[in-house]
């Protein structure tokens, strides 16, 4: 999903990005414990996408 979404940042559809990482996020938080790095690399990601689109609105 993370791969999905980075594709759509280059596109700057940050919505559908956003989108993306969000679903990465949820399936990472059922696998991993909640300080897992890839959980915080994602976590950061979907934070910044969600300041853009507010950002955009």
């Amino acid at each position: 999903m993370n791969s999905i979404g980075s594709v759509y940042i280059v596109l700057e559809k940050y919505k559908e990005a956003l989108k993306y990482y969000g679903q990465a996020l949820e399936m990472k938080q059922a696998i991993y414990p909640d300080n897992h790095p890839s959980i915080i690399t994602t976590y950061r990601t979907y934070r910044k996408l969600d300041l853009i689109c507010n950002a955009l609105e």
